[in-house]
């Protein structure tokens, strides 16, 4: 059997001896259409064997080993020479996916993974490996959210702990004990401080953003410590009242949108808020306001068009008058024109008839 790359050539034996026939002048072969023809099997398997000897295996994408031996492989699939030689090359990717893990790579070993599924997508070590590359991207999040407590970036790691729980791993009990450090953390800090923090982030207008850094987020870690704490409690009542009066600017701007997710904030942070319903009344007249002028002017544009409309029309009614008054007045030239005619053609004939009689009555000599 051939294989790739391989070049078949046969020999024909006893033909019969060639025949001379005679023919007519030699025909013009008939044009054929052009065929722009892709890389064939051999030269990808040729591009794939330069890319796994460069060491190229599952970089750069597009152009690697792995790639270019299943575009072989897809152009022909009964070859054994390139079946066996991808079967290699998965191996080493199986290899560099097992590394990755090893040294805890989770990056590395998900692209490798990704590249025996391409290739093989029912090899049987893939399970394996999705649950190693599980167990390494769920202790790496579990990192990112020790990292997060010790920092004292309490929401970040409460992210990162509900990440970890949609990991399938046979044992999450770990993220139980994270979440309890957690708690404990949180509770631990001293509200004195977070309440300073809390004052400070007041005084710059930082009421709800940025993440992790602004004064409600402080003032409910108080209280999340302490839950009657009347500092925090005041706290966050004030926050809200800022967020009341920052609504009433942005309804005054025409800035509907933020203006009512500025009340969604205040009414979940102080539902009691005296100014809320006023501003929540505000907002709807704003924008009820805001419609009406916009049908005002959409019932004017409407009024404008159909003035035009009538203007058009009477200017072609009078047009229209004015052709007949011109029709009328030319026929009355053409009646008085004929009645002209007829006057002096009766005036010819009675000039006729007098000069006739006349004739008459003179005697001849």
């Amino acid at each position: 059997a051939a294989t790739s790359g391989d070049t078949q050539t046969s020999t024909r034996v006893n033909d019969p001896a060639p025949r001379i026939v005679e023919s007519g002048p030699p025909q013009k072969p008939a044009a054929q259409p052009e065929v722009i023809a892709g890389p064939s099997y051999a030269d990808l398997l040729d591009e794939a064997r330069i890319a796994r000897d460069a060491g190229e295996i599952i970089q750069p994408r597009g152009s690697s080993a792995i790639e270019l031996y299943v575009a072989a492989r897809d152009a022909a699939p009964g070859d054994v020479l390139i079946a066996s030689e991808l079967a290699e090359v998965v191996n080493i990717v199986l290899g560099m996916a097992e590394s990755a893990l090893v040294t805890g790579n989770a990056a590395d070993a998900n692209d490798a993974i990704g590249m025996v599924r391409m290739a093989t997508p029912e090899n049987p070590r893939l399970p394996f490996l999705d649950a190693q590359l599980s167990q390494l991207q769920y202790r790496s999040t579990l990192d990112d959210a020790r990292a997060a407590i010790r920092d004292k970036r309490f929401e970040d790691a409460a992210r990162q702990l509900t990440n970890a729980r949609s990991f399938a791993v046979p044992d999450s009990s770990e993220v139980s004990v994270l979440a309890d450090e957690l708690a404990r953390s949180r509770s631990e800090q001293r509200i004195d401080e977070v309440l300073a923090v809390a004052a400070t982030r007041l005084d710059e207008g930082k009421l709800t953003s940025p993440a992790n850094d602004n004064a409600r987020y402080y003032y409910e870690l108080a209280l999340g410590n302490d839950a009657a704490n009347a500092t925090a409690q005041q706290g966050l009542i004030f926050v809200a009242s800022q967020l009341v009066l920052k609504a009433r600017a942005a309804i005054d701007k025409g800035q509907f949108e933020q203006a009512a997710e500025l009340i969604g904030d205040a009414r979940e942070l102080d539902p009691n808020n005296s100014e809320l319903a006023a501003s929540t009344a505000a907002l709807q007249a704003a924008r009820q306001a805001q419609a009406d002028a916009a049908l005002l002017a959409e019932r004017e544009r409407q009024a404008q068009l159909e003035r035009q409309a009538e203007a058009a029309r009477q200017a072609e009614l009078e047009r229209q008058a004015e052709l007949e008054r011109q029709a009328a007045a030319e026929r009355a030239a053409e009646a008085e024109r004929i009645a002209e005619d007829q006057r002096q053609a009766e005036s010819r004939r009675q000039a006729a008839a007098a000069a006739a009689i006349a004739a008459a009555a003179t005697p001849q000599s």
